[in-house]
């Protein structure tokens, strides 16, 4: 098999096993045996798990804000969008892809160490958030420093309910926690940014 086909194979088999399983069922012996390639050979192409994680939590992040710019555009439809209805839109197809996509979210938040992480991955990132972010500035004639915060600050309070929900850390009032008490948290969440 050619060196970017077995790679691509990695990371195929890699993000399989993550998403269905789970991160902690990712065994080098599990994902080598499944791509057809020797656990030394896999040394070929990533420099560690960590490596190979980026490239899994790249295409989870692809998918997600992939998701994300549909709903943008769905919502661009209606003439009268406020840029608030954009930002809750945002918020509600981050939480659904955390709750479709469990075993990648925990992965992309919780799986990788902080310590160097490719500058790849972080300009992978940078330049999809700049694509909302721009998207919104468009749209609503605003500049490009305010939608660069409003959309970071905005992204880190969903993640911060995110992970209280998935990781089941709000189990004292989880009887209080229901849709409309996550429509109320997105909402205020965005009062308090614009």
């Amino acid at each position: 098999m050619k060196k970017e086909n077995m790679k691509k194979t990695l990371v195929d088999n890699a993000f399989n096993i993550v998403a269905k399983q789970g991160v902690a069922k990712l065994s080098m012996r599990k994902l080598t045996t499944a791509s057809h390639c020797s656990l030394g050979g896999f040394y070929n192409f990533f420099k560690n798990v960590d490596d190979l994680l980026y490239h899994v939590n790249a295409r989870s992040l692809t998918i997600l804000f992939q998701m994300t710019k549909v709903k943008i555009f769905q919502i661009f439809e209606n003439k009268n969008t406020s840029y608030k209805d954009v930002l809750f839109a945002i918020g509600q197809e981050y939480l659904a892809f955390s709750e479709k996509h469990v075993n990648l979210w925990k992965t992309l938040f919780e799986s990788t160490t902080k310590k160097n992480v490719p500058l790849w991955y972080k300009e992978q990132v940078r330049a999809n958030l700049k694509e909302i972010e721009d998207l919104l500035s468009h749209k609503f004639n605003l500049p490009s420093a305010q939608t660069h915060r409003t959309v970071t600050l905005f992204w880190a309070a969903i993640h911060g309910v995110c992970s209280i929900f998935i990781n089941k850390k709000i189990y004292v009032v989880d009887d209080i926690i229901d849709d409309d008490f996550i429509n109320f948290y997105l909402s205020h969440c965005i009062d308090g940014l614009i």
